[in-house]
């Protein structure tokens, strides 16, 4: 009984504390006219609800909403849809929740996604549509994110091709670094090889190829 009381004692202020981290995340005076005592009582709440509704705890889903937070994305999102497909994420991975919050997040922020459930949903379906997985995909787009961003590929296209080079054999970082390099190769940076894609269609409004 002991044991189980302490357990419980110490699930509360692990909770606690991961609330504490998105707190000093908020600044001080709120956002969209709420304080951000206000705000933390949202998050607190929706951290309860969705640790009742699914396999993770309130700790891990307040871990999730963290790394959600640090990367940038909007509180109301947080408190919306964002941490319930990082939860989907999580699960269709096998991952833990913040892992899977920062994968989302992260390529939601290179390739200015806004809509979190369609970004977990490309990256569950590369992983299972392939001989990769979620886990892995994470180190592929950290390899290769910005410079395909920069090239004017799609989040789509870069998950798919991620998902190709893993069916020959090619995954994780290395097969991030393989299309970061090739993608390198393909943008033009002087005068000559701009004029030559420009000749052959291959440059974009934005001046991508």
């Amino acid at each position: 009984i002991g044991y189980t009381a302490y357990d419980t004692i110490k699930t509360s202020m692990d909770f606690d504390y991961q609330l504490s981290a998105i707190k000093s995340l908020i600044p001080k005076e709120g956002q969209d006219g709420q304080s951000r005592d206000e705000i933390m009582s949202q998050i607190r709440e929706r951290a309860m609800q969705l640790g009742q509704d699914t396999v993770f705890g309130n700790t891990d889903v307040a871990r999730g909403m963290t790394e959600l937070v640090k990367a940038g994305v909007q509180l109301k999102d947080v408190l919306g849809e964002a941490s319930e497909a990082a939860l989907n994420l999580a699960t269709a991975g096998g991952l833990e929740l913040a892992e899977a919050a920062e994968t989302m997040s992260t390529a939601m922020n290179a390739f200015k996604v806004t809509d979190a459930t369609h970004a977990a949903d490309i990256l569950a379906g590369a992983a299972n549509a392939s001989a990769t997985d979620v886990h892995e995909l994470r180190y592929s787009l950290a390899a290769c994110s910005a410079v395909a961003a920069g090239a004017g590929v799609s989040f789509e296209d870069t998950n798919t091709a991620l998902a190709v080079f893993a069916q020959n054999g090619l995954k994780g970082s290395d097969a991030g670094t393989s299309l970061k390099t090739m993608l390198s190769n393909l943008i033009p940076r002087t005068d000559t090889q701009i004029a030559a894609f420009s000749k052959l269609g291959l440059i974009t409004e934005k001046g991508t190829s």
